[in-house]
């Protein structure tokens, strides 16, 4: 049975800034292998993250992670959460999907531990952008932001900024990237704004 996981960031007053997004994709998840489990697990949600801001740490960002599969949640905690500083990108080819938000994560691990040296890797499916090992991204051209097209997941965040008129949706080619000037790595417990890289300091693999 697939196991899927789901992490939110909890504002210190304890508020989940992008709850409906992360609802909507627990839901879109439970329909693709079980429609009746989804109102009862949503339900389930609330009440484990009421339950550990009772006694979990406070006034701080925290990140409220469950496991869970369509049987129900399997595991929930709440943890203080700091972003960890990304100033290098390899780009990395890689084959696999990555569609809804697996707990296993061992393709994106292995690609990932592959390089080492840089802080994250930027993967690449069929000669276009997608993710990082953790973010979805943006390029700037200067003028407006574009987020691939086809990302390897599609984040809560990502839809929350494209809703907004934040970010724009482009198909992007690796052999593209002299046209933009920085990169933005973003995700559900990271703003949009907060890892902002050059895209003169990403390096190619030689396998590309």
């Amino acid at each position: 049975m697939s196991l899927f996981i789901e992490s939110m960031r909890v504002e210190p007053d304890g508020s989940v800034p992008l709850l409906s997004y992360h609802e909507a994709r627990v839901s879109s998840t439970l329909n693709d292998f079980d429609q009746n489990a989804k109102n009862t697990l949503l339900e389930e949600f609330q009440k484990r993250l009421q339950k550990l801001l009772q006694n979990g740490p406070s006034n701080c960002i925290r990140k409220y992670r469950v496991i869970y599969s369509i049987k129900g949640i399997k595991e929930a905690y709440l943890t203080t959460y700091s972003i960890r500083p990304i100033a290098t990108l390899t780009f990395t080819s890689i084959t696999f999907d990555y569609s809804h938000k697996y707990a296993d994560r061992i393709n994106i691990n292995s690609a990932y531990h592959q390089h080492p040296a840089t802080d994250d890797i930027l993967m690449i499916k069929d000669g276009f952008l997608t993710d990082t090992s953790y973010g979805n991204i943006a390029l700037y051209d200067g003028g407006d932001w574009y987020t691939p097209e086809t990302p390897l997941l599609a984040g809560c965040r990502r839809q929350y900024l494209i809703d907004n008129g934040q970010i724009l949706t482009k198909k992007i080619r690796i052999v593209e990237m002299n046209s933009y000037s920085y990169l933005m790595i973003f995700n559900a417990l990271i703003p949009f704004g907060r890892i902002l890289i050059p895209t003169q300091s990403l390096h190619l693999d030689s396998n590309l």
